[in-house]
């Protein structure tokens, strides 16, 4: 299986191109193209992942599907039937892309935590949460937190206090957000318990069309989640951590981050995504 790096759609003008997905203007809609790039802390490596965004669109739709009760999302469509002429051509985009609606992002990511693990275990470490002594990591949680974090471009993205996103976004949205929020969260988590998964912690995105809230970007991937399986006696992760892993070890020994991972690490990520994707899909 060959990896897609990059895409050159000429008929359309690229819209941006992110650390995992093209976007191209489409008239008055939006091609969201998510290729096989990798990336962690903020950078994209130069290995890829053969079939990942096949992967990553799959379980998406499965979650927009899931979710579209609680709250509308940005489909249009996913069939190349369906695109105008001009993409008709382009048959990798068969599994991998999504026509959305073209809507005004929100510069936030907004996660949801149910356990202790990621980032808030580690500033539960430094003694920096209010969360009760004792705890180990990947304990559940006394009950869900909600920790948004700005959306940056460049850089790192920051975390942003409840308070402050109600000052940005107003008291009335950051409220309907948070709440949206853990309605996704839990409605992932009932489905994904049924089928053997644990989602530790997740991160939505939203765009407004008009005055109206909308679900965008991707949903309840291995990518933007963590994953948990027990299988045989032994917990799997399976979602980006295993490339997180990876690069902190090889940090460690060479004394920088490498902007590559050799192939049993990419074969270690293609059947972890995999996996999730048959026990979600199947």
């Amino acid at each position: 299986m060959s990896c897609i790096f990059e895409t050159d759609i000429k008929e359309y003008k690229l819209f941006k191109r992110g650390k995992v997905r093209d976007l191209y203007e489409v008239g008055n809609k939006i091609l969201i193209v998510a290729t096989d790039r990798i990336s962690a802390f903020d950078r994209v490596l130069k290995t890829c992942i053969p079939g990942k965004g096949e992967i990553l669109t799959e379980i998406s739709l499965f979650w927009f599907k899931n979710t579209e009760d609680i709250i509308e999302n940005h489909i249009e469509t996913y069939s190349l039937e369906d695109y105008p002429a001009g993409l008709k051509k382009y048959k990798y985009l068969e599994k991998r892309s999504m026509l959305v609606k073209k809507a005004r992002v929100i510069p936030f990511e907004f996660i949801v935590r149910g356990y202790l693990a990621g980032s808030l275990y580690k500033r539960y470490l430094e003694g920096k949460t209010n969360l009760p002594s004792g705890m180990s990591e990947f304990d559940r949680l006394p009950e869900l937190m909600f920790t948004p974090t700005t959306k940056a471009e460049e850089g790192h993205d920051e975390p942003v206090s409840y308070k402050d996103l109600k000052k940005e976004l107003g008291s009335d949205l950051a409220a309907y957000l948070k709440e949206v929020s853990f309605k996704l969260y839990r409605r992932g988590e009932k489905i994904a318990s049924k089928k053997g998964i644990t989602i530790l912690d997740t991160k939505f995105e939203f765009g407004m069309i008009g005055d109206k809230v909308i679900l965008i970007d991707e949903v309840l991937t291995p990518d933007s989640s963590r994953y948990r399986v027990v299988e045989n006696g032994r917990v799997l992760k399976l979602d980006k951590q295993i490339l997180r892993d990876c690069l902190k070890e090889r940090e460690k020994i060479d004394g920088k981050m490498p902007d590559e991972v050799p192939e049993s690490v990419v074969l270690e990520i293609q059947r972890a995504y995999l996996k999730i994707k048959n026990l979600l899909l199947n």
